[in-house]
């Protein structure tokens, strides 16, 4: 009975070692015998008798594909310089809840931007609704409650706003200020800012023409360019409540702009080119001042509640600036930039001059080169962490991300910036300090409204 038993043992043991040796050996005579084998065995084989065997085999697998991985994230750390960084929506020091919506905003204005494609819009923070608008001008609300359950339910807003390219947004007060750029009839730019203003309804928003800027008089015409891909200059909108005036960036010409005349590219550079002002115009009587010139494109304009005046400014291919605004204090563009015109190359000689000050205009607070396609700033409230006081964000559209800022007390030079890489491009952003929810205008294919907050 017991050699019957050993030898029924031996047999076994012969008999689950060759057949582990022909199921998980890569032999060529393992895998002829194994191809006479039909799958059902195998399958039985494997599940009944070797599953030991083969659990082990596939844990042996996954530690290879995890060594694999690894390697590879550490190559990826080692190119990008990702060891310390965090990946949104955590930040250094603070994590964050992030949401994306994506919005229908039956827009037509579609920009190409390096080969893919993008829809802007506008947002703002009425009470407890957001407002947005396409480029277009079509004004659209939903409840702040609604934008985080599914109850979600965007509503349009009829208007009698001309037809025009939308800038910005900004409501004050019960007011809702629109930046508008005028086109002529075959739909070109003219660089002509006007400013339309309502008494906010969720229902009707019945514009009149706040204030109308005279550019295409005789006196001051400009040439026009019909270039779609190209937006009108500035349009930024903010609010001085100490001086009662709303701030704007555009295209002012004047006297002024004459001297700027001597720094061409060739003769098309006044055409192509982009020169703005900021400026403020009273709330009350509509009288224009000019607050300071030599600038680019500002896209991003506020007024902090230290009284000073920032604005974020796209340079040319590299030298986006954050400037503290002077009153009188000319900015240099288009004579001097830490950017260089799209068409000169690595090795040529500096176009535009590149220290401000020794040329006699304001230096910027801090200049990005390269470029990130700065856009808006924003003050961030400080209901929102006690980490981040005294901060503000700067988000960009060719970088898709926001940086966090800080400031020196007098606002002379950053102290640090933190990059947040959201991963779509930012065109606007708002917040909502009952909510303490921040909302960004993110423009791909798809129009997404981005809601930040912390958790």
């Amino acid at each position: 009975m017991k050699s019957k038993f050993f030898f029924v043992s031996v047999t076994l043991i012969i008999f689950l070692i060759t057949s582990t040796f022909f199921l998980f050996s890569n032999s060529n005579i393992a895998q002829q015998i194994k191809s006479y084998v039909p799958l059902e065995i195998k399958i039985f084989l494997k599940k009944n008798f070797f599953y030991f065997p083969n659990l082990v085999k596939e844990n042996q697998e996954l530690e290879n594909n995890n060594n694999e991985l690894y390697i590879r994230i550490s190559k990826l750390e080692n190119l990008t310089n990702f060891e310390n960084e965090k990946f949104f929506p955590k930040t250094q020091f603070l994590d964050l809840n992030y949401q994306e919506i994506p919005l229908d905003l039956k827009g037509d204005i579609i920009f190409e931007r390096y080969g893919s494609y993008a829809v802007p819009f506008y947002i703002d923070v009425y009470k407890n609704d957001l407002i947005i608008t396409n480029k277009e001008g079509n004004f659209f609300y939903e409840k702040i409650d609604n934008l985080l359950s599914a109850n979600f339910n965007l509503r349009e807003v009829e208007t009698n706003l001309p037809s025009g390219e939308i800038l910005d947004i900004l409501v004050f007060e019960n007011q809702l200020f629109v930046s508008q750029a005028t086109k002529d009839e075959k739909g070109c730019h003219t660089n002509n800012i006007s400013i339309y203003s309502a008494i906010v309804s969720l229902r009707y928003l019945d514009f009149s023409e706040f204030y109308a800027n005279p550019l295409n008089n005789n006196k001051n015409k400009v040439d026009k360019y019909c270039d779609n891909k190209m937006s009108p200059v500035g349009g930024a909108l903010e609010i001085d409540t100490i001086n009662n005036t709303i701030l704007i960036t555009g295209t002012i010409f004047d006297n002024k702009f004459e001297k700027f005349k001597s720094n061409e590219i060739d003769g098309n550079f006044l055409k192509t080119n982009k020169f703005a002002s900021i400026f403020s115009i009273d709330l009350i009587t509509k009288e224009k001042k000019i607050i300071s010139i030599g600038h680019r494109n500002p896209l991003g304009l506020i007024k902090n509640k230290e009284g000073y005046i920032l604005s974020t400014e796209h340079g040319p291919r590299g030298g986006d600036e954050i400037n503290k605004i002077i009153e009188n204090k000319n900015y240099g563009w288009p004579i001097v930039s830490a950017g260089e015109p799209y068409v000169t190359k690595a090795n040529d000689i500096y176009f535009y001059k590149k220290n401000h000050e020794k040329n006699g205009f304001e230096e910027p607070i801090y200049s990005f080169v390269p470029s990130i396609g700065i856009s808006r700033i924003i003050e961030i409230n400080d209901n929102f962490s006690s980490k981040w006081q005294n901060n503000y964000f700067i988000t960009s559209l060719r970088n898709k991300s926001l940086y966090r800022v800080e400031f020196d007390n007098k606002f002379t030079k950053v102290k640090t910036i933190e990059k947040i890489n959201v991963g779509k491009r930012i065109r606007d952003i708002s917040y909502s300090s009952t909510k303490k929810l921040f909302f960004l205008a993110l423009e791909s294919k798809q129009a997404n409204l981005g809601i930040l907050y912390k958790k």
